[in-house]
């Protein structure tokens, strides 16, 4: 999506989202919408461990 948004590509994004998934589940919650079977919108947030703070 985000390639195809901005016209570069800019798969390392899924790839490190993926890999921090893989690494460490419960530090990262990914999400997606999509409209009509086409995702049009992502977002993720890192929660920061021994604290309450989350980023993105």
């Amino acid at each position: 999506m985000e390639s195809v948004i901005w016209g570069q590509d800019l798969s390392m994004i899924g790839d490190d989202l993926a890999g921090r998934v893989a690494a460490a589940p419960d530090d990262i919650t990914v999400l997606v919408a999509e409209a009509d079977g086409e995702l049009v919108s992502a977002a993720w947030l890192v929660f920061r461990t021994g604290t309450e703070f989350a980023a993105p």
